[in-house]
């Protein structure tokens, strides 16, 4: 206990600044606000509920009467917004297995038939709206995601981890990362529902979601009966493979003495090198993404300390990801890293590149000079997406290929019992050998008949 006490002491001096108390703030199911919100602005969109899709429901309110803090001003910021960034967005919920708590998702679809789907996962402390087009048009994260994906004929869907986004739950809590792991695999699979089975499937993730669709890509290929049939390969920008972490007295005072304790708090003394003017370069783009009305409310919380028990659920699926998901790994991937990372670091992608069991054949790598952490708002974020849809592209390309390869060689099979059957009835000789030897039997089998 003493020595638990020193190193408290320790970790206080090691952090200067202070962060201060945080209050969790919680997505529920209860409605105990909704006097008070009742003359919220509503919007008419799209709304999925399970298998049934219902046009002209005023979801807005439903979702947001149910944090404490939310007004109309509020709302009527995050309408504007959405219907500029992200037009084409249709919504949706499902269910978490932890704690049965509703998360919410989004969809995007292509105009004409759907070649193939992306599921997208998002880091921590994000959220799959998180989408912004600046003074100049330019569009960033999921409005230029999204846009691009369907642009290119793919579907694009995304769900708001539990306690993140749109969903239930304390904000920005992970309380054990193979929770967040499921519910991703349960996503997957409500995906794959809304279309043909055999439709090529590609799991895209950033930062901590590149984590998941690693453990998620190392499980569909240890238990292929649960692998979706169409399952193609997998997305990373910026994997969180590797951590930056803090001195080891300070690691082991809060992961082991005060996570177990206080899963929920972020301590005053949590140390977070990684600032937002270190997650985005670009000073426009930083000042979107530290919008005073959405941080308020807690939809995002890039930049920020995380739980305790956030942070040692994270530690514990980057270690389990290079111990066991990464070595055994021979699912196609492409990856996305800045070579300036300071949130996750590159060397993280770089083991991966080297310990993984995929074929050279079947993986790529960008890597992006002098880019941040957040690279589908980094300057070069055009790059980044061109890079995932040429991917995908190449991928399809040889399925296709392979595809039309088996035709053939069925053709062939079909054409070799076709000269058999022929061949039996103008000799009355019974085949003994197989087709490989097709050529020596034609030639004796020919003497016998014509001699």
């Amino acid at each position: 206990m003493r020595h638990l006490f020193v190193a408290f002491l320790l970790t206080t001096v090691w952090v200067s600044e202070s962060h201060g108390f945080q209050i969790p703030q919680v997505f529920s199911s209860s409605n105990k606000n909704k006097q008070n919100n009742k003359n919220k602005p509503t919007t008419v969109t799209k709304y999925i509920d399970g298998d049934r899709m219902l046009d002209k429901v005023e979801y807005l309110p439903e979702i947001l009467d149910k944090h404490p803090i939310i007004d109309s001003e509020f709302v009527e910021h995050l309408q504007v917004k959405e219907d500029a960034c992200l037009p084409n967005c249709e919504h949706g919920w499902f269910t978490s297995v932890y704690k049965g708590a509703k998360l919410h998702y989004r969809r995007f679809l292509p105009k004409g038939k759907v070649k193939g789907i992306v599921v997208w996962m998002h880091g921590i402390t994000s959220f799959s709206g998180v989408a912004f087009v600046d003074d100049d048009g330019r569009k960033i994260n999921m409005a230029l995601l999204s846009e691009q994906i369907t642009k290119q004929g793919y579907a694009c869907y995304a769900f708001d981890m539990y306690g993140h986004g749109y969903s239930e739950g304390i904000r920005h809590y992970v309380r054990n990362w193979k929770h967040n792991l499921k519910d991703y695999q349960n996503f997957v699979d409500l995906v794959v529902q809304q279309h043909s089975p055999d439709t090529p499937l590609f799991l895209c993730g950033e930062s901590y979601g590149g984590c998941l669709t690693l453990h998620l890509a190392q499980h569909f290929q240890d238990h292929p009966e649960e692998r979706p049939e169409g399952f193609d390969s997998i997305l990373l920008l910026a994997p969180a493979i590797q951590a930056v972490m803090p001195p080891r007295h300070v690691y082991l005072t809060l992961r082991y003495g005060l996570a177990p304790l206080f899963p929920r708090w972020i301590p005053f003394f949590m140390p977070h090198p990684v600032h937002p003017d270190r997650i985005w370069r670009d000073a426009k783009v930083r000042a979107l993404h530290d919008d005073e009305i959405s941080r308020n409310v807690t939809l995002g919380g890039g930049g920020k300390p995380f739980r305790l028990g956030t942070a040692a659920s994270m530690l514990d699926a980057l270690k389990m990801v290079r111990k066991h998901a990464i070595p055994q790994l021979s699912v196609p991937f492409g990856v996305v890293h800045g070579a300036s990372d300071h949130a996750v670091p590159i060397e993280g992608t770089e083991f991966l590149l080297e310990h993984a069991q995929t074929p050279e054949e079947d993986r790529d790598m960008l890597r992006l000079e002098g880019a941040y952490h957040d690279l589908l708002a980094d300057p070069d974020a055009e790059a980044t997406v061109q890079f995932c849809t040429q991917w995908i592209q190449k991928r399809l390309d040889k399925r296709n290929s392979l595809a039309a390869d088996a035709v053939e060689k069925e053709e062939l099979a079909s054409d070799d019992q076709e000269w058999w059957d022929t061949l039996e009835d103008l000799t009355s000789v019974p085949r003994t050998v197989d087709s490989s030897s097709r050529a020596m039997d034609t030639q004796k089998n020919s003497t016998v008949a014509f001699a």
